[in-house]
C-alpha cells in the first residue's frame, strides 16, 4: 500500500510539472510561430508590391532583398512562370515546385516539403508569386531541438528528487499504518482468548440445558463464532502486509487439484455445478501457506455468492487461475470496490460477511508477486482471475 502511493506521489508530481512544460513550450512556440508568421507575410506582400511599383516584373522579376529572409517573386502569366532568372533557387527545386506554384490558389500558402512560403496574387493580366524560405516553422524545430532535451532531462531530475520525498512525505503515514496494525493485532489477541473461552463455556452449558435455554445458549454461541471469524479474518489481514515466508518452487496444479476436491461436497449440498479444468504440472515460485489461503479463499468465496443453481467452474491453465460463478452477476459500482476492506457488494441483513476475505486474497496476490483482477456481465457471470 505504502509502495502504490510513493508511486502516485511520484508520478503525480512529474505528469503535473512536464504538462506545465509542456504547456509552456507549446505558448513558446505559438507565440514565436506568429510573429515569424506575421514577419513572413508581411515581407511576401512588401515584395509583390515593391514589384508592382516598379513593373520591374514586366521584363525581370526582383530577384532577393536585402533582408534576413531569402525571396524570389516570379511572373505567372497564361500558365507559366517567366522572367526567372536567380541563382538563389537551384534548378531542380525550380522545376519541383513550378506546377505548384501555378496550381497554388491565391492568397498566402505554404510548401512544407520544400520548407517553403509564398503569396499568390492577380494583377491584371498576370499573377505576381513571392516564395520565401518557411521562417516560422524552422525557428519552432530548431527550439524543440534544444528545448525538447531539456525538458527530458528536467523531468528526470524531477523524478530523481520526487522519489526521495515521496521517503519523507508518506513517512507519517507509514508509522500511522505500522500504529494501525499493532493496535489492531493486540486487540485481536486479547478479544480471541476471552471469545474462545465464551464458546468453550457455552459448549459445557448446552449439555445440561433445557429447550429454552439451548435456544439462548445456542444464539449466544453463533455471535461468539462471528466475533471470532472477524477476529481471525483481521489477524489474516495483519499477517498478509508482514513480509516473511520461504517462497519456494510450487506445483501449483497439485494445490488447486487439492482445493477443489475439499469443495465438491458443499456443491453437492447446495446443487452446484461444479466444473474443473486442471492443467498438469503448472509450477510457480511463491509461499506455500499464502497460495492455498489464496486458492481457498476465492472457491469458498464463489460458493457463499452463487446464485440458485449456479454453474461454479475452476480452471488453471498456464499462468492464470479462474473462478467463474455462471449465475452470479456484480454491479460495476460494487466491482471498483470488491477488493477494498469491509467492502461487501450486499448489504442484506442475510449476508454474513465482515468484509475482508477478497481483501486478504488481494493482499497475498500482491504479497507473492501475482495480479488478482475480477470481471463480471450478466452473460458470463462473475470471474476471479489470478494471474502468476
Amino acid at each position: 500500500m505504502i509502495n502504490k502511493l510513493r508511486t502516485k506521489f511520484v508520478v503525480t508530481i512529474v505528469v503535473m510539472v512536464g504538462i506545465v512544460l509542456v504547456l509552456t513550450l507549446a505558448i513558446v512556440l505559438t507565440i514565436n510561430y506568429n510573429i515569424n508568421n506575421r514577419r513572413v507575410n508581411e515581407m511576401l506582400t512588401s515584395e509583390i508590391n515593391n514589384t508592382i511599383d516598379s513593373q520591374i516584373t514586366r521584363t525581370q522579376p526582383k530577384i532577393g532583398r536585402p533582408d534576413d529572409i531569402p525571396c524570389v517573386v516570379f511572373a505567372l502569366k497564361d500558365g507559366t512562370l517567366y522572367n526567372y532568372q536567380s541563382n538563389d533557387i537551384p534548378t531542380e527545386l525550380l522545376k519541383n515546385i513550378s506546377p505548384i506554384l501555378v496550381n497554388a490558389k491565391y492568397g498566402y500558402g505554404n510548401i512544407p516539403q520544400y520548407g517553403l512560403v509564398y503569396e499568390k496574387v492577380y494583377n491584371g493580366t498576370y499573377s505576381l508569386i513571392a516564395v520565401a524560405d518557411d521562417v516560422a516553422t524552422k525557428e519552432c524545430f530548431d527550439i524543440l531541438a534544444v528545448f525538447l532535451p531539456l525538458i527530458v532531462l528536467a523531468l528526470a531530475v524531477i523524478l530523481i528528487i520526487s522519489i526521495f520525498i515521496s521517503k519523507w512525505a508518506v513517512r507519517p503515514i507509514e508509522e500511522n499504518l505500522e500504529q494501525q496494525k499493532h493496535f489492531i493485532a493486540n486487540v485481536s489477541h486479547d478479544l480471541k482468548t476471552p471469545i474462545t473461552v465464551m464458546m468453550a463455556n457455552n459448549s459445557i452449558l448446552l449439555k445440561d440445558a433445557n429447550g429454552e435455554q439451548k435456544q439462548w445458549i445456542d444464539s449466544n454461541q453463533n455471535e461468539a463464532n462471528k466475533m471470532l471469524k472477524l477476529v481471525n479474518s483481521m489477524l489474516d489481514l495483519i499477517k498478509t502486509g508482514v513480509k516473511g515466508g520461504k517462497r519456494e518452487k510450487l506445483n501449483l496444479s497439485e494445490i488447486v487439484e487439492a482445493e477443489t476436491l475439499s469443495f465438491e461436497s458443499l456443491a453437492y449440498d447446495q446443487k452446484i455445478t461444479y466444473n474443473t479444468h486442471i492443467e498438469k504440472e503448472i509450477n510457480i515460485t511463491a509461499v506455500k501457506e499464502d497460495i492455498v489461503k489464496l486458492i481457498a479463499s476465492l472457491i469458498d468465496n464463489a460458493f457463499k455468492h452463487a446464485a440458485n443453481e449456479d454453474i461454479i467452474t475452476i480452471t488453471l491453465k498456464g499462468n492464470k487461475f479462474t473462478v467463474n460463478n455462471k449465475k452470479t452477476h456484480i454491479n460495476k459500482e460494487d466491482l471498483n470496490h470488491i477488493f477494498d476492506r469491509f467492502y461487501i457488494a450486499d448489504k442484506s441483513r442475510s449476508n454474513k460477511s465482515h468484509g475482508l476475505g477478497l481483501a486478504i486474497a488481494y493482499e497475498l496476490a500482491n504479497k507473492n508477486k501475482a495480479k488478482l483482477s475480477t470481471t463480471s456481465n450478466k452473460s458470463d457471470g462473475t470471474t476471479f482471475t489470478i494471474a502468476f
